[in-house]
Parts: C-alpha cells; sequence; structure tokens
C-alpha cells in the first residue's frame, strides 16, 4: 500500500511540476514588450538611488530555468539610472513586478492594471536596513522599436 501512495505522490509532483512553469511562460508571454515608466514630478525626489528607467522591454527569456522559474530578463531601453541587474515576475494575468538594482540599492515596483495602462509603487531598498519613502509610478505599454 505504501508504494501505491508513494507511486500516486511521485506521478502527481511530476505532472504539476511543468504545469507550474507552462504557467508562468504564458503570464510572460502576455506581459512581454515595451513600456515606458513615468513618476510623478511630486514623486521625483524619491528615487532615492538614482532614477528608475523611463522605458524598458520585457523579455520572455528566463533568468535562470531552474533556481528562478518565474523570473524573466528585462531589457532598459535607456541610460537612466545605474542598474545592473534587472528583471521581471508576471503576478498572473493583471499584476507584474519589476526589479532594478545596482547589487547594492534598488527599486521594486509592484504594478496592477489591464490593457496598456499599469500603476502601482515603486519602493526603494538597500542593504543599510532602513526604510525609504516609496513612491507611485505609471506605466504605459507602446510598440517596441525595431531592431537595428
Amino acid at each position: 500500500m505504501r508504494a501505491l501512495v508513494f507511486a500516486w505522490l511521485f506521478a502527481c509532483a511530476i505532472s504539476t511540476a511543468p504545469h507550474a512553469q507552462n504557467t508562468s511562460t504564458s503570464a510572460a508571454g502576455h506581459w512581454a514588450g515595451c513600456y515606458d515608466l513615468r513618476v510623478a514630478p511630486k514623486d521625483s525626489e524619491k528615487q532615492t538611488w538614482g532614477k528608475v528607467p523611463r522605458r524598458v522591454e520585457l523579455l520572455t527569456e528566463q533568468v535562470d530555468r531552474k533556481s528562478f522559474p518565474n523570473e524573466f530578463r528585462m531589457n532598459t531601453l535607456d541610460a537612466t539610472g545605474q542598474h545592473w541587474i534587472s528583471f521581471w515576475s508576471p503576478q498572473g494575468e493583471s499584476a507584474v513586478e519589476l526589479i532594478f538594482s545596482t547589487g547594492v540599492v534598488g527599486y521594486h515596483l509592484g504594478l496592477t492594471g489591464t490593457g496598456d495602462l499599469l500603476v502601482g509603487t515603486a519602493e526603494p531598498f538597500s542593504d543599510d536596513g532602513n526604510s525609504h519613502p516609496k513612491f507611485k509610478v505609471t506605466v504605459r505599454r507602446y510598440s517596441c522599436p525595431p531592431l537595428r
């Protein structure tokens, strides 16, 4: 009986593991594209660690399929800030998270919305252990420029 229960659990684990990855990949396809990020002028001074990039492209290429199956690569399309590490993570069909980091400091953006307009909050983070003021962000999808 134990062998039968073990076989059933093992079969369930095998059948659900690819499903989680396929769901994430499917959500990535939903969000992939180019976006314009805007910070309200009144909140501009809250960008503690340099400016949040103004234009990004969310890619469907995973950061690391084994270690980070739900994180995807992101290109910054402007030279604003010095964020060497950037990736994004779909949170379903109505929410997405973006991370911009230097490896020591950065921003975590939590965004929600449908269609071409997303709104949310940017939260600065650092290794100093202090909390930093959050600020509002508006993000709009646009057509990606052609590859050169």
